[in-house]
Protein backbone atom coordinates (compact mmCIF):
# COMPACT_ATOMS: atom_id res chain seq x y z
CA UNK A 1 0.00 0.00 0.00
CA UNK A 2 2.95 2.00 0.13
CA UNK A 3 4.09 1.83 -2.59
CA UNK A 4 0.92 2.54 -4.65
CA UNK A 5 0.47 5.80 -2.10
CA UNK A 6 4.17 6.87 -2.91
CA UNK A 7 3.69 5.53 -6.72
CA UNK A 8 -0.05 7.51 -7.30
CA UNK A 9 0.66 10.10 -4.86
CA UNK A 10 -2.81 9.00 -3.23
CA UNK A 11 -3.47 8.26 0.73
CA UNK A 12 -2.51 5.54 2.15
CA UNK A 13 -5.84 3.94 2.22
CA UNK A 14 -7.06 4.85 -1.16
CA UNK A 15 -8.10 2.25 -4.33
CA UNK A 16 -4.70 2.74 -5.85
CA UNK A 17 -2.92 2.02 -2.83
CA UNK A 18 -4.81 -0.88 -1.49
CA UNK A 19 -5.10 -2.64 -5.02
CA UNK A 20 -1.01 -2.32 -5.43
CA UNK A 21 -0.63 -3.86 -1.74
CA UNK A 22 -2.80 -7.00 -2.54
CA UNK A 23 -1.28 -7.26 -6.15
CA UNK A 24 2.33 -7.24 -3.93
CA UNK A 25 0.91 -9.77 -1.58
CA UNK A 26 -0.70 -12.40 -4.25
CA UNK A 27 2.12 -11.91 -6.26
CA UNK A 28 4.60 -12.78 -3.55
CA UNK A 29 2.39 -15.55 -2.47
CA UNK A 30 2.49 -16.84 -6.26
CA UNK A 31 6.28 -16.70 -6.05
CA UNK A 32 6.70 -18.46 -3.39
CA UNK A 33 4.24 -21.12 -4.07
CA UNK A 34 6.24 -21.71 -7.68
CA UNK A 35 9.36 -21.64 -5.60
CA UNK A 36 8.66 -24.28 -3.13
CA UNK A 37 6.68 -26.03 -6.16
CA UNK A 38 9.97 -26.51 -7.40
CA UNK A 39 12.05 -27.13 -4.56
CA UNK A 40 10.04 -30.01 -3.10
CA UNK A 41 7.56 -33.49 -4.00
CA UNK A 42 4.83 -35.19 -3.22
CA UNK A 43 1.37 -33.64 -1.41
CA UNK A 44 3.41 -30.48 -0.82
CA UNK A 45 4.23 -29.56 -4.04
CA UNK A 46 0.40 -30.61 -5.39
CA UNK A 47 -0.56 -28.16 -2.84
CA UNK A 48 1.85 -25.54 -3.52
CA UNK A 49 0.93 -25.63 -7.33
CA UNK A 50 -2.69 -25.22 -6.32
CA UNK A 51 -2.21 -22.76 -3.80
CA UNK A 52 0.15 -20.79 -6.26
CA UNK A 53 -2.54 -20.75 -9.42
CA UNK A 54 -5.33 -19.12 -6.90
CA UNK A 55 -2.27 -16.29 -5.97
CA UNK A 56 -1.14 -16.26 -9.83
CA UNK A 57 -5.06 -15.46 -10.79
CA UNK A 58 -5.44 -13.46 -8.09
CA UNK A 59 -2.28 -11.12 -8.97
CA UNK A 60 -3.22 -10.87 -12.49
CA UNK A 61 -6.56 -9.81 -11.56
CA UNK A 62 -5.68 -7.48 -9.28
CA UNK A 63 -2.65 -5.89 -11.13
CA UNK A 64 -5.76 -5.58 -14.28
CA UNK A 65 -7.89 -3.91 -11.68
CA UNK A 66 -5.39 -1.86 -10.05
CA UNK A 67 -4.76 -0.56 -14.05
CA UNK A 68 -8.32 -0.23 -14.66
CA UNK A 69 -8.72 1.93 -11.64
CA UNK A 70 -5.77 4.35 -12.11
CA UNK A 71 -6.67 4.89 -15.42
CA UNK A 72 -10.31 5.34 -14.42
CA UNK A 73 -9.59 7.92 -11.41
CA UNK A 74 -6.57 9.54 -12.94
CA UNK A 75 -4.29 9.90 -9.97
CA UNK A 76 -1.72 13.05 -11.09
CA UNK A 77 -2.80 12.86 -14.53
CA UNK A 78 -1.35 9.99 -14.94
CA UNK A 79 -3.59 8.25 -18.05
CA UNK A 80 -1.41 9.81 -21.07
CA UNK A 81 1.54 7.71 -19.26
CA UNK A 82 -0.35 5.18 -19.17
CA UNK A 83 -1.44 5.19 -22.63
CA UNK A 84 2.34 5.87 -23.15
CA UNK A 85 4.11 2.88 -25.40
CA UNK A 86 7.09 1.92 -22.92
CA UNK A 87 4.19 1.51 -20.13
CA UNK A 88 1.97 -0.35 -22.75
CA UNK A 89 4.69 -2.72 -23.39
CA UNK A 90 5.56 -2.92 -19.78
CA UNK A 91 2.18 -3.68 -18.81
CA UNK A 92 1.94 -6.33 -21.74
CA UNK A 93 4.86 -8.33 -20.55
CA UNK A 94 3.62 -8.86 -16.83
CA UNK A 95 0.29 -9.93 -18.14
CA UNK A 96 1.53 -12.78 -20.81
CA UNK A 97 4.06 -13.84 -18.37
CA UNK A 98 1.52 -13.70 -15.32
CA UNK A 99 -0.73 -15.83 -18.26
CA UNK A 100 2.01 -17.69 -19.27
CA UNK A 101 3.36 -18.73 -15.72
CA UNK A 102 -0.44 -19.56 -14.86
CA UNK A 103 -0.36 -22.24 -17.84
CA UNK A 104 3.23 -23.34 -17.08
CA UNK A 105 1.34 -24.06 -13.58
CA UNK A 106 -1.49 -26.01 -14.99
CA UNK A 107 1.04 -28.07 -17.03
CA UNK A 108 3.35 -28.72 -14.18
CA UNK A 109 6.18 -26.69 -15.18
CA UNK A 110 6.97 -25.28 -12.11
CA UNK A 111 10.26 -24.08 -12.88
CA UNK A 112 8.96 -21.93 -16.29
CA UNK A 113 6.26 -21.17 -13.57
CA UNK A 114 9.08 -19.24 -11.11
CA UNK A 115 10.58 -17.54 -13.77
CA UNK A 116 7.41 -16.13 -15.07
CA UNK A 117 6.62 -14.74 -11.60
CA UNK A 118 10.22 -13.44 -11.48
CA UNK A 119 9.45 -11.47 -14.69
CA UNK A 120 6.13 -10.24 -13.23
CA UNK A 121 7.83 -8.86 -10.16
CA UNK A 122 11.14 -7.61 -12.76
CA UNK A 123 8.06 -5.89 -14.76
CA UNK A 124 6.31 -4.37 -11.55
CA UNK A 125 9.43 -2.73 -10.79
CA UNK A 126 10.24 -1.31 -13.98
CA UNK A 127 6.30 -0.42 -14.20
CA UNK A 128 6.79 1.60 -10.84
CA UNK A 129 10.00 3.29 -12.72
CA UNK A 130 8.63 4.48 -15.91
CA UNK A 131 5.42 5.45 -13.85
CA UNK A 132 7.68 7.86 -11.67
CA UNK A 133 10.28 9.04 -13.65
CA UNK A 134 11.33 11.97 -13.49
CA UNK A 135 10.12 12.29 -10.54
CA UNK A 136 11.12 10.21 -7.41
CA UNK A 137 8.24 11.47 -5.02
CA UNK A 138 5.50 13.11 -6.70
CA UNK A 139 3.69 14.78 -4.01
CA UNK A 140 6.34 17.11 -3.68
CA UNK A 141 7.62 16.93 -7.20
CA UNK A 142 11.15 15.82 -6.62
CA UNK A 143 13.08 14.96 -9.87
CA UNK A 144 15.81 13.08 -10.26
CA UNK A 145 18.14 15.91 -11.07
CA UNK A 146 16.93 17.64 -7.40
CA UNK A 147 17.73 14.26 -5.67
CA UNK A 148 21.48 13.46 -7.18
CA UNK A 149 23.97 12.88 -4.83
CA UNK A 150 27.80 13.87 -5.12
CA UNK A 151 30.22 12.04 -7.46
CA UNK A 152 32.50 12.33 -4.33
CA UNK A 153 30.02 10.28 -2.53
CA UNK A 154 29.13 7.60 -5.17
CA UNK A 155 32.55 6.74 -6.07
CA UNK A 156 33.59 6.23 -2.23
CA UNK A 157 30.54 3.69 -2.38
CA UNK A 158 31.26 2.14 -5.27
CA UNK A 159 34.88 1.28 -3.64
CA UNK A 160 33.08 0.21 -0.98
CA UNK A 161 29.95 -2.07 -2.29
CA UNK A 162 32.07 -3.67 -5.17
CA UNK A 163 33.79 -6.32 -2.74
CA UNK A 164 30.94 -6.79 -0.41
CA UNK A 165 28.98 -7.33 -3.56
CA UNK A 166 31.31 -9.83 -4.89
CA UNK A 167 31.21 -11.10 -1.35
CA UNK A 168 27.17 -11.76 -0.94
CA UNK A 169 27.22 -13.06 -4.72
CA UNK A 170 29.85 -15.53 -3.53
CA UNK A 171 28.19 -16.37 -0.55
CA UNK A 172 24.67 -17.08 -2.08
CA UNK A 173 26.52 -19.35 -5.02
CA UNK A 174 27.63 -21.76 -2.63
CA UNK A 175 23.67 -21.62 -0.52
CA UNK A 176 22.79 -22.57 -4.22
CA UNK A 177 25.13 -25.34 -4.99
CA UNK A 178 24.06 -26.50 -1.32
CA UNK A 179 20.47 -26.55 -1.38
CA UNK A 180 20.42 -27.23 -4.98
CA UNK A 181 17.56 -29.87 -6.51
CA UNK A 182 14.17 -30.48 -4.77
CA UNK A 183 13.33 -31.46 -1.34
CA UNK A 184 12.80 -35.29 -0.60
CA UNK A 185 11.10 -36.54 2.50
CA UNK A 186 13.76 -38.83 2.96
CA UNK A 187 15.87 -36.21 3.80
CA UNK A 188 13.91 -35.36 7.07
CA UNK A 189 12.66 -32.40 6.55
CA UNK A 190 9.28 -31.69 7.93
CA UNK A 191 9.01 -34.64 9.87
CA UNK A 192 8.07 -34.65 13.42
CA UNK A 193 10.52 -35.98 15.87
Amino acid sequence: MLAGSWVFATGAISLPSVLTGIAFVALSAASGAAYLAVKTTGSLRTEMATDGMYASVGALVAIVLLLVVVFVSNPLGIRATLRSVPVGAVVLAAVVLAVFGLLSAMRSAYTRWFYAMGGVSIAFVVLVAVLLYPELYPRTETTVREAVVSPLSLNVLTIVVVPVLALVLAYFRYLYGVFSGPVEPEDGYGMSD
